[in-house]
Order: C-alpha cells, then structure tokens, then sequence
C-alpha cells in the first residue's frame, strides 16, 4: 500500500465531511499496488536514479514518430486511438528499486514493477506529457525520466508557427536563504507545451519542463530580474514574460513601466457595482459614473495609487468577496481609461524672432476667402466651392471633440452652436440634460461649461483649427465645442461622457482627430450603440493600420468614416497612416491654412485636417441625405475621385470631391498620377499670420527606405559606407506590449535597400554602439522593461559573425559609445540603482576592460560624439547640460548648455560642430510623450561655446537611432507615445557662419527673401495682384 497524505486549506475553521474524506480516499488508493515508505528505512534518503530512454515500443492502432523536441529532446508521437505499451531501462538505487510509476501531465495514472506498461490512450485535443519515476524500497522518488509527447493531429504539428501564450504570474521568493524560487502559471499552446526557458538580468538560466525553478546561484542583497518565456513542441517561442524583480531597491526607471490609476468598468447588471465597490473600498479614491446610451452601468474608477494595468485586471478577475462578487457574474470588463493623442504634427514651437520681426504682416481673409484658395493645390482640391451653391441652409452641427476653441474668433463665432434651451449665468440645468449652464457645449476635461478659457488659449489651438476647416469647408455648419483634450491628450472616459452629450443633444457628425493604439471595448461601445457618424483621422505614423491599428479610425464599426491625408499631388502624405481596408477616403492634409486663437491664422499639417475636411463635407450632405448618416458615408465614398497613386492606400484610391457628393455624381475614372518615388518629401516651414505662433517643420529632409519593421529604442551606425540598424524594441500591437529586440539590419544609401543581417545574441533595447578596426561593438541596454544587461558582442560584417566578448564592469542600458583609436569609452546610463555617471573603457586589443573619470552628472539616453580628440556628452534625462573629456588631461570639463533638456534623443558630430536632435524634454508616461517631444536641432560650436537652433525635426519623435555618413545626419526609426516608427530621414546640416541678414526685393520694390550669411532663411509668395499669400520659413 502507497499512502497519499492530503492537506485541506480553507479560509475558516469547518470540519470536512466523512464522505468527501472517503471519497478522496478511495482517489486515492485506486492503485493498490503502490508501496507504502517502510518505517525501517526512514535514514535512506537517497533517491533513485531516474529511469532513462522511455519510450513508446508498441501500439495497437496508429502512431507516428514525429521526431524530438528543439530543447529537452523530448519524443513526440502522434497517436491516434491506440492500446499503447510504454517501456524504459531499469533505475538503478542503493536500497534497490521498488517499482516505477507512471505520470500523465503530472498525474499519476499508472504503477508497475515491471520497466513496461500497457494501457488505452484516447483522443484528446491537447498533447499528453508521459514520464516515469522510479519508488525505491525506502519511498523515495526518482526524477522524472524524459518526457514522451503525444498528440493526436501530426498535421497541425508539422504545419505549427503558433508561439505560445506568455507566461504569466512570475513570482520569485527565497528558499532556506541559499536559492531562489521562481514559479509562474502555465503557458497554452494549440499544439502543447514543451518547456520554459528561464532567463536571469537578461542572461538565459535554463531550461524546465515544470511550473518552477531554482536558482543555486544567487548572491545575496544582489539585484535579480527574471523572466521566463515558453518553447512549443514544434519549436515556437513565446513573448518574454513581464519580470519579478527580487531586489531591495527602487527602480529610477518606473517612465519605462507603464502604471495607471484610472479604469473603465462595464458591469452586467446595475447589482454588480455596489460588490464591486465593497471589494475595492480601501483602494480606490472615487467612482464615476459614465453616462451613455447602452443602458449599460459603467464607471470610472480612480485609484489611490498607480498600478499595473494588467496586474490589476488581471488580480480582480480571481478575487471574491463575502457579497457574492464573481468577475464572470458581474462584470462584463475592465480596461484602462485609455489615453488618445491630437492626430497633428504640428505644435507651438519656439522662433527665431529676429527673422519674425522683418515679416510684413499677413492680410485678413474670411474663413471662405480661405478656402477658395490653394490649400490643398492642383488636383487635390476638394471643389467645396461648388458644393456650396447646393447646401445653404442652417441646423447643421458638427460636434468637434478636441480642444477647447477660441469662439471668439472673428470668423467661428457666428458658427458656434448655442443651447437655445439653456439660460446663461443662472448655474441652473435648464433644459435638464444633467449640464449647468451648457450654452456652448461642455469642458469634460476641467467638468465646466467653459469651451474657452483666455488662459489657456496655448492649448486650443488644434480645436481652433479643427473647428476653421469644418467652418470654411461648410459655412452653414454649427460647431457644438466639446473639450476631451488637455494638453494634448484625452481620456476614453472624457470621450465616451462628450459622446453621450452629443447624442443626447441631437448631433449626427462627430469630428475624432485623435488616435491610439489601445484597442478600446468602452469606446467601441459607445460608437456601435450611437447612431451618430464618426469622423476619425487615420493617424500620423506612417503605418497600415490594417495589419497595426489605429484607433477609432481602424474599429470596424459602420458608422464610422476613416480618413487618411493627401498632399497637393494627390499622392499619400509622408506621415499618413494608411489601410485598404481600414481606411475610407483620403482628403488633403498638409499646408492647411485655418483659425488660429486670437482673430489669428496659421498652416498646419496632419491627419487631424483631413478628417475636419470631411466633417464639413458630412455636413454638407446632412440636408441632402436626411440624417441617415450610413447614406451620408456611402455618398462620401462613392462620389470620391479616385487616384492611382492612392491605390493600396485607400480603398479604390479614393480622395474626397465634395462637390459630386453634394451633387451626387459617381466616380469610377481613375486620375493617373506619375509617381517617381512616392517617399521623397520635402516639407516646409510655415508662418503664422502674426509672428507669435509659428508652426514650423524643416526643408533640408529627405525620406529613404523603410526599415522592414517599425521600432524605437535602437542603435545605428555606419561602417564602410553602410548603416547598421541594431536592437530595439518592437510592439506588440494587439497585446499593448513591447519586446526588445536581437535583429540587425543594413542599409545601403548607394541602392537605397535595407538587408536583414545575422541577430545579436541577446535582444538590447537602448544598448551603446562603435566601430572600431572595422567591427561593430554592442554594450548593455535593457531586455525588455528592467532587465539590464552588463554583457558585449562583436560583429564582423565581413562574415556576418556575431562574437562575445568580456562583459562590462556594470551592467547599464542607455549609455554612450565613443571610440577613440582602440579604445571604447562607455558613458553614463542606468541600471536598477538609479542613473550612473561611471565611464567603462574597453580594449578591443586586450579584450579587457578599465575605468576613467566619472563624468560629472549622471545621464541616461544622452548623446556623445568626438571631435579634435575631445568627447562631448550632452544631454540625457532631465539635463540640457554638455560635459567635454579632454583627452590629452584626462579631464572634464562643462560647456555651454542647450536651451532645453534632451534624453533620448541624439547627438552627431558634422563638419566640427555638434547637432543635438530632438529627443525628450521630460520623463513622462507613454501616453504623455507627444508634449514633451523636442523637435529643434541645436548646433553646438566648439570655437565659441555655443548653442543655436539650426532646424526642426521632419517628424514629432525621440527614441530613435541617429548616425552620420557622407555629412548627411540619419535618422532610423523612433517613437511618438505608443506609435513606432519604419523610418530613414536624412538630414543635411548647414554649417551655421555669422548672423548678417540680407534682404532680396523683386522688380515691384516686394520683399521676396531673407537671408543669413548665404543661407535662405525665408521666402515669401504673393498672388498675382500682389498680396501677401504666405510665408515660409526654413531658420
């Protein structure tokens, strides 16, 4: 007899009932042949070896040998409804073995005491893990022996390039203070299982077959992240789970962490909110509820403190309470009161005003003059001109869910809509739609009637604009302010509130110039019970958002119209996010004059225009078509021009005409347009009409070659005339996650082609890169979030060999890289310790590495580069400070600092100056990144100390990779918020001299353009009869 020794853990002291004991009993003593642990042998405690070489040797049915695992060289068999004989070799003890016992995905299922065994196996849709242990006379057990997988579908085996699921719920604690414990919850694969692979401060640890692992190696007080990814029976790997973190200290870098306090609850009946607010009570700051048309309970929830967002949902889905709280009861889900960004490149930038104040003043127009003239230039134009011969007629309203807007402006303030209902200043619900004082529309981002604040005219600039285009595009339309954005960004509880207004109000155009990547069930929802049309810019990263989607633009919902941006060739816009399938139309999108705050004018760009294009067009069709906004969609689509060089882009390669809409007039002519090479750009700076806020870009940019994949985080550098993309960190757009990377791309700029080159051993986001005797060197960086890495390669292109080399003194991610004959300094960084300010040196003769004097500040994502034997360190997180290490002394020193900080950002040298590009001006969460991106590139010259702003970045982006070749500035990849980038930019410096302007006057006596030293800095353009029409700008 085998005795199993149960044990009953229960939150209270009850008795268990004598039948549930015999029934567990009875369980238990199913195999009556299992041996009882002898009381004489109690001092044996030496185990078995375990039984090798186990086998399937005879079955009655079919089966197939599929051949064995990539990592345990485990058997795989397919077997389909067969009698099957397992046998092993014999275990060898000291007391002798006593009999062997046969497992089933770790249940026992057999026991024998022979070394084979016999019984049915039957069809199951998951692979069976078969394995023997050997009992010796003592009770002690043996290891497992190898393991036997069988399937029943060789077909789906053969044909598996499912990775698993992540593993999940990593936990790690200390054993008897000598060993670490780190567990997780199972991984599911729609084949099976084979192992985990556990990976320690981004170095792989091992293998298991089981749920947890041992760590002997640990040292104690020292900092340990593990993580564990899981391998499938054909292969497949896994994402990397999220790290436990065993360490006493705090991580410096939490910003890389994604946490919030905020979440959106959908309950499934009115009940399930008041059991949910008991389980949370001493958790959560406050409960809000969300108004809307679902008849549905959903709530805002504010935290005390920021968590996890997965963790969180992830720990109420397997908690109860004494109420009868059950997630699957009363729950219907729980996300994060997701964040969206304003779908624009354009902010309010810093100017060179000595340039400003030589400007003449820009005209007045009317928001109509406006557009009746070019914006969108030669073919694009959208003829809203003509369409407005047939729609004159008022009751038009456009919702415009953004900023707040200046409705004082000259030219919107008679197409502001009013709440007749609602008596102004007497803070009384009138009309009885829940707002006090309601007579403009509402401020869900402050909870007040105020759509305008003079205050804080900064932050409504794109609700200004917004609001112009709709106005200029459909005179009649009235604009109902509905305020979502703050600084440049909304919370899905704001929209989903404004939403729910508009709807109650009567509104059947809503205007959604903001973008995200989250995939977000709540505001999903409320777009399918509306029945209101939804006009959603595509986004601005340039990507398909049918195989990477943006949303709302990419939800599949009916009522919902996509818009992607063209620019005046007709030709897809440079930033434009694009998708035959998720996109609808294009309209134009870039150079778009339109209101300003304050009586003001500025161009912008973005996709954000092209979506306000629409809504005005919407609405011209709303007294055409009645209020069947499904008709108001079809008409758009249908009457659409169609261009070659939208094909693929959009469906049928269509581009709004306002006019056919409004007339009703299908197009299926399709407009050829000759595309030399579609990705060269070449954008330019322009003017506000009053010099005060100037929206600018840059026109020394050219656009090259994709990158195959979009990723930020990476290294780049050149060697013998190519560039080499390294590392990163890729998302995952459907988990929301990110995994750092291992590939290696080059580029040639002679064919203009990217070439995917052998992966680095480990996967290094933020790693530190040289060259050095013709090879490439590859420092630290971080394994996914906080895993930070001490370890090195090298690669030789020639062979397209990667080698390990000795690892670095201190493991950092996010440092320099300089190289200085055969020697590479390595500069600064972070590791879970905080920022560092230690400098590494490595020998690439020696293979060894030594120290040299600490810079200054620690800095974390800066730039250096050298010039004239000097190093220059600038920048990194919260420092706009420049450190320079003389060489020949062996000294730093400071330099002159930049006007603003810049981390993760970069920094080259040129023709002896340095360039400091873009980068970040504050740590902020991802969802607030798009505000304190630094677009200007500062010029530093080491003759006079000095910093100057010498451009403006093409895109709205830090995080990037940065080189140099032929004095040409490279740009590779990058991010904005939760939007990666595919992208080469190149950048062609002007190597600033002195400050003397000139003026250039035509033959009528008209100022045409200013120049610095030999440089244009701005041109001006006047119509034929001579006025003024804009100004460009490229300082």
């Amino acid at each position: 007899m085998y005795t199993k020794f149960l044990s009953f853990k229960h939150k209270h002291k009850s008795k268990i009932s004598l039948t549930l004991v015999m029934i567990l009993l009875s369980q238990c003593m199913s195999f009556t042949n299992i041996p009882i642990a002898h009381a004489e042998s109690e001092k044996d405690i030496q185990k078995p070896a375990a039984p090798s070489d186990f086998n399937v040797v005879a079955v009655s049915g079919s089966a197939i040998t599929l051949g064995t695992t990539k990592n345990m060289k485990d058997n795989v068999v397919a077997v389909i409804d067969s009698e099957v004989t397992f046998a092993w070799n014999e275990a060898v003890d000291n007391a002798g073995v006593e009999g062997y016992e046969i497992l089933c995905d770790n249940v026992s299922v057999a026991y024998t005491d022979k070394t084979e065994y016999t019984f049915p196996v039957r069809n199951r849709m998951n692979a069976q893990r078969y394995c023997v242990v050997a009992h010796d006379k003592s009770g002690n057990v043996s290891d497992k022996s190898n393991m036997v997988h069988m399937i029943h579908d060789s077909e789906a085996f053969y044909n598996d390039n499912q990775p698993p699921s992540k593993p999940e719920n990593v936990t790690v604690e200390t054993v008897s203070g000598s060993a670490i414990r780190v567990a997780w919850k199972e991984s599911t694969d729609n084949v099976g299982i084979e192992c985990y692979e556990i990976y320690k401060n981004g170095s792989k640890l091992g293998f298991t077959r089981e749920l947890a692992y041992l760590d002997y190696e640990h040292r104690k007080e020292s900092y340990n992240a593990y993580t564990i990814a899981a391998y499938d029976l054909a292969g497949n790997i896994s994402e990397i789970s999220d790290p436990a973190i065993l360490s006493e200290s705090q991580q410096y870098f939490d910003f890389l962490v994604h946490k919030t306090d905020r979440f959106i609850v959908k309950y499934k009946d009115g009940s399930g909110s008041d059991k949910f607010h008991e389980l949370l009570q001493d958790s959560i700051k406050g409960f809000y509820r969300l108004n809307n048309r679902m008849n549905a309970e959903m709530e805002l929830i504010i935290l005390k403190e920021k968590v996890v967002p997965e963790n969180f949902i992830n720990a109420i889905k397997e908690k109860k309470n004494g109420d009868g709280f059950d997630y699957n009861l009363d729950i219907e889900y729980i996300q994060e009161d997701y964040q969206f960004k304003a779908a624009s490149l354009d902010s309010f930038y810093g100017q060179t005003q000595e340039i400003e104040n030589a400007l003449p003043e820009m005209p007045e127009y009317s928001m109509e003059e406006l557009i009746k003239k070019e914006q969108g230039g030669s073919i694009s134009e959208t003829d809203v001109p003509e369409a407005w011969s047939n729609t004159r007629d008022k009751d038009l309203i456009v919702a415009v869910l953004d900023t707040g807007v200046d409705i004082t402006h000259k030219d919107l303030q008679n197409n502001i809509w009013v709440n007749a209902n609602e008596v102004s200043g007497n803070n009384i619900d009138d009309d009885g739609n829940g707002f006090a004082d309601d007579i403009n529309g509402w401020n869900f981002t402050d909870s007040t009637n105020r759509v305008h604040e003079e205050s804080e005219i900064y932050d409504e600039w794109h609700g200004t604009h917004i609001a112009g285009i709709i106005a200029s595009t459909a005179p009649e339309t009235l604009i109902m302010p509905l305020k979502v954005l703050k600084n440049g960004m909304a919370y899905t509880s704001d929209i989903i509130s404004a939403i729910d207004y508009a709807d109650r109000m009567g509104v059947r155009i809503v205007n959604c110039s903001w973008e995200s990547a989250n995939y977000n069930p709540a505001l999903k929802d409320m777009i399918d019970h509306s029945d209101m049309l939804f006009v959603c810019a595509a986004g601005n990263g340039h990507i398909n958002i049918d195989e990477a989607p943006v949303y709302p633009a990419a939800f599949d919902s009916s009522n919902i119209i996509s818009v992607a941006s063209a620019n005046k060739e007709g030709i897809l816009s440079r930033f434009s996010n694009y998708g035959e399938y998720s996109i609808d139309v294009a309209a134009p999108g870039e150079d778009i004059m339109s209101a300003q705050p304050e009586d003001k004018y500025a161009f912008s760009s973005g996709s954000s225009l092209t979506a306000a294009f629409v809504s005005g067009e919407a609405s011209l069709l709303l007294r055409t078509c009645g209020d069947d906004v499904y008709e108001i969609k079809d008409r758009i689509i249908k009457t659409s021009d169609r261009f070659s060089s939208l094909e693929g882009k959009t469906p049928g390669g269509r581009k709004v005409n306002s006019s056919q809409a409004v007339s009703n007039i299908a197009s299926e002519e399709i407009i050829k347009v000759d595309v030399i090479d579609d990705m060269k750009y070449s954008t330019n700076a322009i003017s506000s009409s009053e010099g005060e806020n100037t929206l600018k870009t840059n026109a020394a940019w050219e656009s090259k070659a994709d990158l195959p994949d979009s990723k930020s985080g990476l290294a780049a550098v050149e060697l013998d005339g190519k560039i080499y993309a390294l590392g990163g960190w890729y998302r995952f757009h459907s988990l929301n996650k990110y995994r750092s990377l291992m590939s290696v791309h080059q580029y040639d700029p002679i064919s203009d082609t990217w070439t995917q080159k052998r992966g680095m051993d480990g996967w290094r986001y933020k790693p530190a890169v040289a060259v050095n005797n013709r090879k490439i060197y590859v420092f630290g960086g971080m394994q996914d979030n906080s895993l930070f890495l001490n370890t090195m390669e090298e690669y030789d292109p020639q062979n397209d060999v990667w080698t390990k080399k000795a690892n670095m003194p201190t493991a950092r991610a996010g440092a320099c890289a300089v190289a200085v004959n055969h020697l590479i300094y390595i500069i600064g960084g972070g590791n879970e310790n905080g920022l560092l300010n230690t400098v590494d040196v490595y020998d690439t003769v020696t293979n060894t590495w030594t120290s040299a004097p600490n810079i200054l500040a620690g800095r974390f994502g800066a730039g250096a580069a050298l010039i004239d034997n000097k190093i220059y360190v600038a920048g990194g997180m919260l420092q706009n400070t420049l450190e320079i290490f003389d060489l020949s002394t062996n000294t730093w020193t400071l330099g002159a600092s930049m006007s603003k900080p810049r981390f993760m950002g970069g920094l080259v040298a040129v023709g002896g100056r340095l360039f400091a590009v873009g980068g970040l001006t504050e740590p902020v969460a991802e969802s607030q990144v798009d505000g304190y991106i630094e677009t200007s590139i500062e010029e530093y010259m080491p003759l006079t100390d000095s910093w100057k702003v010498n451009s403006y970045m093409a895109n709205r982006m830090h995080d990037f990779g940065i080189t140099t070749y032929n004095n040409e500035i490279y740009i590779i990849g990058g991010a904005n918020g939760d939007t990666d980038f595919n992208t080469t930019d190149v950048f062609l410096p002007v190597i600033s001299e002195n400050d003397q302007f000139t003026y250039i006057y035509d033959q009528n006596n008209r100022l045409i353009e200013i120049k610095k030293s030999s440089r244009s800095v701005a041109t001006l353009h006047y119509d034929k009869n001579g006025n003024l029409i804009f100004i460009q700008l490229v300082e």
